[in-house]
C-alpha cells in the first residue's frame, strides 16, 4: 500500500507509519507540515521507502522549509533517504491540476511494485 498525505495529513501518515510500518510499502508526503511533536521514529517509519513531493511555489510552506524537512528526515534515516520530486505550483494547485501529481504517483507505484 502507498500512503499519500498532504499538508497536516503528514502528521497522521507519520503516526500510521510509526504504528504499523508492516502495512505500508511507501509513504508519500506532499508538503508535510508536522511539528517536533509529530516526529517519525527511525525504527519504524525509517524503514519504509518514502517520497517527499515539493511544491515549488507554495507560500504556506516555502521551498526552503520543505528542503529543511527533507534534510531532517534524511538525517534520521541516512540509509533510507527521501526520494524527492518537485511539482510546479502552490499548496492546492496539484489538486486543481492533478495530472502531474498523478504521473508522479504512477511512477512511484511502478517503483513500489518492482521492489515489493
Amino acid at each position: 500500500m502507498i500512503l499519500v498525505s498532504h499538508s497536516r495529513g503528514g502528521v497522521t501518515a507519520t503516526a500510521a507509519a510509526n504504528a504499523r510500518p508492516d502495512l505500508i510499502d511507501r509513504i508519500v508526503y506532499v508538503l508535510d507540515v508536522g511539528t517536533s511533536a509529530d516526529r517519525a521514529q527511525a525504527a519504524t517509519w525509517g524503514r519504509i521507502p518514502k517520497t517527499f513531493v515539493r511544491l515549488d511555489a507554495d507560500a504556506s510552506l516555502p521551498p526552503a522549509m520543505q528542503d529543511r524537512l527533507i534534510r531532517e528526515g534524511n538525517a534520521l534515516t541516512p540509509d533510507n533517504p527521501y526520494d524527492v520530486r518537485t511539482l510546479e505550483g502552490s499548496h492546492l494547485k496539484w489538486l486543481i491540476d492533478p495530472a502531474p501529481a498523478a504521473r508522479v504517483l504512477g511512477e512511484l507505484a511502478a517503483l513500489t511494485t518492482r521492489s515489493a
